[in-house]
């Protein structure tokens, strides 16, 4: 088995189990200048932490090359940029120190709904029966964590939060290395079952919404036509959403009683893991970013996908569907 360039397995792997990771002394990178990397340097040795994220080839690509750059090549003189940092910022941080029965969760993307659920929120039920009573996560996790469906399932647990987009020292540091989601996982799939049965025993009234997820709000990534898609949509009883507009448990109750979700490539398509057996997923793509992930997803919770790609595809992101195609396949699952 081998990965490509983006990590997509081209046949199945064996499943690797989570890990727990035990460091005396992390230094956690936030922000390069304006961008949130959220790496790990074991101040050891200064490399990227084991297993932070995915696998190691997607981890080198998310944290960039400027880590192993030779800043002073140009001098003969090589020092790695990121012992660099270290000497210039490492004393100077606020130092968390965790106790026995606490443990962290790291990794990029932490601000992202869909990363959110798929890399942060299924290690949180990993741990559900672990003996860590404390689990830190990026503080952008805390308005789903705080959510009442998620207090609920999580009722035995404490969490704390740090920042995401500040340095800091962590000492004494148990983390849990991330869960593979690029194809079946033992405990990806395990999660989302979980996920799912405990949710629908909050929530499912078995009312069969149509739903179309918007993207009006967003900058990037729009589906031009959306106005004419969703026009044509409403004549079925489709409701046009705008996930980021509603609260965690609204989103979770409107995704479990949701017979057909349709929409543009996007984090608002990640509430499909809260969907029912034999529900229908159509996700629409602009061919220049194909990412399957929630074709493996709909695929672990049984549910019907259908993916249609854009007839027109902008360099960036935006593109114009085939608003007869959406409609037809539609016709023939109602």
């Amino acid at each position: 088995m081998y990965l490509n360039l983006f990590g997509w397995p081209k046949n199945k792997i064996k499943t690797e189990k989570p890990e727990i990771i035990y460091k005396r002394e992390i230094y956690y990178l936030g922000k390069f200048f304006r961008r949130n990397i959220n790496i790990i340097l074991n101040t050891e040795n200064y490399q990227i932490g084991k297993k932070w994220y995915l696998n190691k080839k997607i981890g080198t690509l998310t944290a960039g090359k400027f880590l192993e750059y030779n800043f002073f090549k140009i001098l003969s003189f090589k020092v790695p940029l990121r012992i660099l940092f270290v000497i210039l910022f490492l004393k100077k941080k606020k130092e968390i120190i965790l106790k026995k029965n606490e443990i962290i969760l790291f990794g990029p993307f932490s601000w992202n709904y869909a990363h959110q659920i798929h890399e942060f929120l299924i290690r949180v039920v990993y741990l559900k029966k672990k003996n860590f009573n404390i689990i830190y996560l990026p503080l952008n996790l805390k308005k789903i964590i705080s959510s009442r469906t998620y207090k609920k399932i999580f009722k035995n647990k404490i969490f704390k939060f740090y920042s995401n987009s500040k340095d800091l020292i962590f000492k004494n540091v148990n983390y849990l290395s991330h869960i593979e989601n690029r194809f079946q996982n033992y405990y990806l799939n395990k999660s989302f079952f979980f996920i799912r049965n405990e949710t629908q025993k909050i929530y499912l009234t078995g009312k069969n919404h149509f739903i179309f997820i918007s993207r009006n709000k967003t900058k990037t990534r729009k589906l031009l036509n959306e106005e004419i898609l969703y026009n044509k949509l409403k004549r079925f009883g489709f409701k046009r959403i705008l996930f980021e507009d509603l609260p965690i448990d609204r989103q979770i109750e409107i995704s479990i009683n949701c017979k057909i979700m349709i929409g543009y490539h996007g984090a608002g398509i990640a509430n499909c893991i809260y969907m029912n057996k034999n529900s229908f997923l159509i996700e629409i793509f602009n061919k220049n970013y194909i990412h399957p992930h929630f074709k493996l997803f709909s695929d672990i919770q049984k549910i019907n996908y259908y993916s249609i790609n854009c007839k027109i595809n902008f360099k960036n992101l935006d593109g114009i569907c085939d608003v007869d195609e959406v409609v037809n396949y539609v016709k023939k699952i109602i």
